[in-house]
């Protein structure tokens, strides 16, 4: 028997969620918190016509950077331009992703590619290059 869709539920997290964030380690924790919890709603909700979707972008210029204590050229500094998409794209990329019924959407290419690296790659490696490039650890 197959469920007619009933509804559906996106989460926000972030490219964050699949490695370390130093400088924000608290937010990231947060992210991945979420990106966790919509996996485990789908296979809760399997059945059910409900789907689950966790939007992950990557830095999106809304006002978060001076929100969190940094100016937008620290933020816009700390991450190559290529990996800000505009708000509205992210928008509807988590709308697109929904509808599909995608488990995780990463908008951007270059969030994509980032995304999928933070998952093989080791946080020993990571950490020393997040850390650099983190507009709090520049401050530290």
């Amino acid at each position: 028997m197959v469920a007619r869709h009933r509804g559906a539920i996106l989460n926000v997290a972030s490219i964050a969620a699949f490695g370390p964030l130093p400088g924000q380690a608290a937010y990231g924790a947060a992210k991945a918190f979420v990106l966790s919890y919509t996996h485990s709603l789908r296979g809760e909700l399997r059945g059910t016509g409900v789907t689950a979707t966790a939007l992950c972008p990557g830095p999106v210029d809304t006002g978060f950077g001076e929100a969190a204590g940094f100016t937008k050229e620290e933020a816009e500094s700390a991450l190559p331009r290529v990996m800000w998409i505009p708000a509205d794209r992210v928008a509807r990329a988590g709308i697109d992703g929904l509808a599909a019924g995608k488990a995780v959407v990463v908008p951007g290419r270059v969030n994509r590619v980032s995304a999928a690296f933070f998952r093989v790659a080791p946080p020993g490696l990571l950490l020393p290059v997040l850390a650099r490039s983190h507009p709090a650890m520049k401050r530290s």
